[in-house]
């Protein structure tokens, strides 16, 4: 059954990923914000679904070093550290809250795709979604 929900969780983020990696580049190239509140609601669903998986899945998954699985919490810890954590803090940054300070009017910070193009970085994850 954990596996099948790993698999069931992989599939959504793999879903969520590819919309980032499409959506925004196309709203932005179109400068499309006419946003509708779904739309709005879709990219914070995004972000914490995101978030979610960084912080229990990313950062405490099991990885092969050689031969030999490496599941030793701080040793995975310290490896997510060294190879994929700058990378995902700039990925899951949230910009359109810091937008808040300086847009107006303020609804700008979520319905402007500018604000969302450092997402577009979580592609790199991509291959992580077919290595079973």
């Amino acid at each position: 059954k954990k596996v099948n929900r790993l698999k069931l969780w992989n599939a959504l983020t793999l879903f969520l990923l590819m919309y980032n990696s499409f959506v925004v580049p196309l709203r932005w190239g179109f400068k499309y914000i006419n946003v509708h509140p779904a739309m709005i609601a879709m990219n914070f669903a995004l972000d914490i679904s995101i978030y979610y998986t960084k912080i229990f899945f990313t950062a405490t998954t099991p990885y092969e070093n050689g031969a030999e699985w490496v599941e030793d919490p701080q040793a995975i810890f310290n490896h997510y550290k060294k190879n994929g954590l700058v990378m995902d803090v700039i990925a899951c940054f949230p910009v359109e809250l810091l937008a808040l300070s300086w847009e107006n009017p303020k609804i700008n910070a979520v319905r402007l795709p500018n604000y969302r193009w450092n997402r577009v970085i979580n592609v790199i994850h991509l291959p992580s979604h077919f290595n079973d």
